[in-house]
């Protein structure tokens, strides 16, 4: 990943990056102490936001240092010496620079064991899911966005990979008027040389576990064929269709754990058991 040169307001323990310089920076620490009457999410540790709260602009990720969230990402990430802020932005950029479409990442900031993330707002009222519970037959006009999209994420099966660890539906956004899908709560994102299948088979049974029951086994297993086509090749017609049972069998199973699962740190969603 390409090294992100800081623009502006460097001090012992804040470092702010974005076109405004200490200006910025003062809005950084306003950011991180601000008392919100209302968050789009909040979980322990990290708080969702819209800014500002009249004709907001901007969405802020905040995220507070010393939560369990904290020290289990320190221990994840031990070699990773980033904070969450500067991490989801770098990622962000390395995102849209592959081609999936990503919020514009506007700056980070980071204060002590705090930081934050500023993008752009997304024009969306709506996620996927969301839509497809509202309207089942939308599946037919979202199938092959979602495909180029997860496609677009993994990466090609001989290049750079990547895995989001969080593919719920909820984490989908669909843009008014236009109908495009727009990819967000990046935080996680792994990527590398050659990503391990079970990093892949674990965002695919994400996506399979937040689709709403009417999109059915049938619709499912179309889809699966598709992207295995897409990402690893096509196959004579008896070799895909063991491909496609040996990878539906792995998805199911992680969907059924993923059913089971209590969220770590008192989170209640996306798509907790």
């Amino acid at each position: 990943m390409s090294e992100v040169q800081p623009n502006g307001f460097l001090g012992s323990q804040a470092l702010w990056v974005g076109p405004d310089g200490a200006l910025a920076a003062e809005l950084g620490l306003g950011l991180l102490r601000v008392e919100l009457a209302q968050a789009l999410r909040q979980v322990p540790g990290r708080e969702t936001f819209l800014w500002p709260p009249d004709g907001a602009r901007w969405v802020v990720k905040r995220f507070h240092g010393g939560s369990p969230r904290d020290r289990w990402y320190a221990r994840w990430w031990a070699h990773d010496r980033r904070s969450p802020g500067q991490r989801e932005y770098e990622l962000l950029l390395e995102l849209a620079r592959a081609g999936v479409r990503v919020p514009k990442p506007v700056a980070w900031f980071q204060s002590d064991a705090d930081s934050l993330l500023m993008m752009d707002r997304v024009p969306a009222e709506s996620d996927l899911r969301q839509i497809l519970t509202e309207d089942p037959k939308a599946w037919a006009r979202f199938r092959r966005p979602l495909l180029a999209l997860v496609v677009g994420l993994h990466g090609p099966a001989r290049g750079t990979e990547r895995f989001h660890r969080d593919l719920y539906l909820q984490h989908i956004l669909v843009e008014v008027g236009t109908e495009q899908l727009w990819l967000i709560d990046v935080g996680r994102v792994g990527l590398g040389p050659k990503v391990r299948q079970r990093w892949l088979e674990k965002d695919l049974a994400a996506l399979a576990h937040s689709a709403p029951a009417s999109l059915g086994h049938t619709e499912r297993l179309a889809w699966l064929g598709r992207y295995l086509t897409l990402r690893l090749g096509s196959l004579p017609r008896r070799e895909h269709r063991a491909r496609l049972m040996r990878w539906a069998r792995a998805i199911d199973t992680r969907r059924a754990r993923m059913a089971r699962h209590r969220p770590r740190f008192g989170e209640t969603g996306p798509m907790g058991g």
